[in-house]
């Protein structure tokens, strides 16, 4: 797992995903490529799951994933 994390952070730096963010919620970060989505919780709580699903996929909040058809986070 943490080598697709690796590879997913490295994409995420060099400009080769549809979208690419980090939470304000101790790191987490949200890897968006064409047909799916990696979500990578590092929250201050010590969440540390990783979700790998839909591109629409969104972390909501440190609990809570979801699907959607908008970039909202």
């Amino acid at each position: 797992m943490e080598d697709i994390i690796e590879k997913a952070s490295d994409d995420g730096e060099n400009g080769r995903l549809k979208y690419y963010d980090a939470y304000l919620d101790g790191g987490s970060r949200i890897y968006e490529y064409e047909n799916y989505t990696i979500i990578k919780e590092n929250t201050l709580d010590g969440n540390r799951d990783v979700y790998i699903g839909i591109p629409t996929m969104r972390l909501l909040s440190s609990t809570s994933v979801t699907g959607y058809t908008q970039k909202t986070h």
